[in-house]
């Protein structure tokens, strides 16, 4: 008899729910858990012993702590990650970077493309868990490399911006000429 993932379990609860119209929220939480499983990585159903996990992924920490070289490090990802792993790590800095620089939800999510499900993801891990996350923001946010980042955000931000009043105003004037 083959079992259900906890996932599967969860999905097919969570359309329950949205069978009876117990809960409006879980539309969101159905679609992430729908995206998420056709999208994320899969591990092995069978989890390795935890003194070989800890040692696997020491090995892993202690091969990215020492590669000095900014090309050794890329050259790393690339071969390493996927080109959609690699953005949505980045992604999920960006995102970590501008909520501590006060950027809204909406702001963030068309600059980056992002969703507030995975913003509200970033915010709780900066919040609550991430002690790593939070001072290796702090840490960018004080040293100010990024100048050009933050440059091409506002851009982005203010033509998102812009571009929406500029269609506000042109369907104003279409719909003046209607009447």
């Amino acid at each position: 008899m083959r079992l259900l993932h906890p996932t599967y379990v969860g999905f097919a609860m969570t359309l329950l729910f949205l069978v009876h119209g117990n809960l409006i929220l879980t539309i969101t939480s159905t679609i992430y858990i729908i995206r998420t499983l056709f999208t994320m990585s899969q591990l092995s159903k069978v989890p390795i012993r935890r003194d070989l996990e800890e040692q696997v992924f020491g090995l892993f920490s202690s091969t990215i702590v020492s590669m000095n070289d900014k090309g050794e490090l890329e050259d790393f990802f690339s071969d390493l990650l996927s080109p959609i792993e690699r953005l949505m790590l980045a992604k999920r800095l960006a995102i970590a970077l501008m909520l501590e620089k006060d950027y809204t939800y909406p702001m963030i999510g068309k600059a980056l493309r992002v969703t507030p499900t995975t913003i509200a993801s970033v915010s709780m891990q900066l919040r609550y868990a991430g002690k790593g996350y939070k001072k290796i923001v702090e840490k960018i946010i004080a040293e100010e490399k990024f100048e050009g980042f933050w440059e091409v955000v506002e851009d982005v931000v203010e033509s998102t911006v812009v571009t929406k009043k500029t269609k506000d105003k042109k369907s104003k004037k279409s719909a003046k000429r209607r009447r």
